[in-house]
């Protein structure tokens, strides 16, 4: 799917959307979007494997209302690259893994409205969502190689490698239940250098 250059905010490449559905979302190029490239919402579950998703105007994949909610889903091996505010995103406690992505050159994003923030994340999950963070290259990011903010505090990030971001892994609020060895337990074992 190929988004129209410079297109209203308005528009998303793919959109998998509840309730209810399985998704399975293989081998697809998806650039140019004004909004997302990809967006699942609502409580799908499925996989999205080995996409390329570039050049979107507010993430390259959100998930939101509780996608994954009914079982997970599983964002695995995908090329994203160049888009705005966040390269892969989940909020709305939404339940996902996130494994084997190359996440880079996210950048901030013109704010729509007043008091929203010009993010410019590579990996950032957020609003009471669960997730597994492991083994994505999150690099080259203007803010975040990957934030956790107000996540479900069973949130596991590990074994990633951040360089050349703004920061490295950024988690705002307690993650109780991962494996570690910071104090927390929340980010064993990632590797960041020259950010």
């Amino acid at each position: 799917a190929v988004g129209v250059p410079g297109g209203a905010l308005v528009a998303d490449g793919i959109q998998m959307l509840g309730p209810g559905g399985n998704l399975e979302l293989r081998d697809n190029t998806v650039q140019g979007s004004g909004r997302v490239g990809v967006l699942a919402s609502g409580e799908v579950v499925g996989i999205i494997l080995n996409n390329k998703v570039s050049s979107n105007g507010r993430a390259g994949i959100w998930l939101e209302a509780r996608a994954g909610k009914a079982g997970t889903i599983k964002v695995e091996g995908n090329t994203v690259r160049d888009n705005g505010f966040v390269g892969i995103g989940m909020t709305g406690e939404s339940v996902g893994i996130i494994l084997n992505n190359l996440v880079s050159g996210t950048a901030p994003g013109e704010p729509e409205r007043e008091g929203e923030v010009a993010m410019g994340d590579g990996i950032g999950v957020f609003g009471g969502s669960l997730c597994e963070v492991r083994d994505n290259d999150a690099n080259g990011n203007a803010r975040a190689a990957i934030l956790v903010d107000d996540a479900h505090p069973a949130t596991v990030v590990v074994g990633n490698n951040a360089t050349g971001n703004g920061y490295g892994v950024v988690v705002q609020g307690q993650l109780t239940q991962a494996t570690g060895s910071e104090p927390d337990g929340s980010r064993d074992e990632n590797y960041e250098a020259d950010n």
